[in-house]
């Protein structure tokens, strides 16, 4: 009987330790649980094209973006996406490392979303990402990434126009992604509407007369930011110059002359046949000298009318 009962207290003691180990081993497998949630990145689901969790757009507004979304989807093959968020996702100093994740999460079984661009912002946090998938990097360069939402993304955030940043900044991208080039439609192209008829026939006249006595040929174009960006407005003239074919082809005598009242931009583009007698240099003499004064004072006309000329004057000579 004693022998049993010695028996019956080493098996007890047996089992409380048993018991404690087991709890002790509970609590680290719960520790270690709690450690890997708060390390761990959560992300919500996609719910379209939009996924306003942060309720900055109206319906309306989430409808006009994903129709511009399509356009630029069909235009250019790229998908863009956009997700506002607040704190509750994550926090200002891991927003971008937050976006890249969530990009690569909704990319996962989603080639074209993974090769697109995910726009991430918080208005809470004052954090906007534009993050390019791989694809999208070949042809999306970080430079004019960061050239959009400097010039088009901030400027509109700092205003609240939270509709405008998106809707901007995403015509911004497809402008450099595949830019739009106008038919012309004579020698004076004014897409932005700030010269008169008349205005438009008097410069007009004054160029076909030039090109009869000289062959020179220049062209003239007016444009706002439905075509291009403040950054890219330089290079899309010279492209402009391009696609338009302005001058001989066996001289590359032309030259086009590109203003933007709204973006507050000129840029007179020589060709090659030009450049051989009038150099950068004395071109832009005749942009400071006899455009940007009239210009500064609103008056486009005179300002084409008298820089015009005075490119003239000096190929003449």
């Amino acid at each position: 009987m004693k022998n049993h009962y010695i028996l019956w207290v080493l098996l007890t003691i047996l089992s409380l330790f048993a018991c404690t180990e087991a709890g002790e081993s509970a609590k680290n497998n719960n520790q270690d649980d709690i450690v890997r949630n708060v390390d761990e990145d959560i992300y919500p689901q996609t719910v379209g094209q939009i996924s306003d969790f942060e309720n900055i757009l109206t319906e309306t507004e989430e409808n006009k973006l994903s129709s511009l979304i399509a356009q630029i989807e069909e235009r250019t093959a790229v998908t863009i996406t956009v997700v506002s968020m607040d704190s509750t996702f994550t926090s200002s100093s891991e927003f971008d490392h937050y976006i890249a994740g969530l990009h690569k999460s909704w990319g996962e079984h989603n080639q074209k979303l993974r090769d697109g661009i995910l726009i991430g912002f918080s208005s809470q946090l004052r954090k906007i990402r534009v993050n390019n998938g791989a694809a999208t990097q070949k042809i999306l360069t970080d430079q004019q990434t960061k050239q959009i939402i400097d010039q088009v993304f901030i400027p509109n955030i700092r205003k609240e126009a939270y509709f405008e940043a998106f809707y901007q900044g995403m015509t911004s991208i497809a402008q450099v992604i595949a830019p739009i080039y106008p038919k012309s439609v004579g020698r004076v192209n004014d897409f932005e509407n700030i010269l008169s008829k008349k205005e438009e026939q008097t410069l007009t006249s004054l160029i076909n007369k030039f090109e009869k006595e000289t062959t020179i040929e220049i062209g003239i174009v007016t444009l706002d930011n439905t075509f291009t960006t403040t950054g890219q407005f330089d290079n899309y003239i010279l492209e402009l110059h391009n696609f338009w074919g302005v001058g001989k082809k066996d001289l590359d005598n032309g030259i086009l002359i590109g203003i933007s009242r709204e973006m507050k931009r000129i840029r007179i583009n020589n060709g090659f046949g030009i450049e051989k007698v009038l150099t950068d240099q004395e071109t832009q003499e005749i942009l400071d000298q006899f455009f940007i004064p009239s210009l500064r004072e609103g008056d486009y006309f005179e300002a084409l009318r008298l820089g015009t000329t005075q490119l003239m004057q000096s190929l003449r000579s």
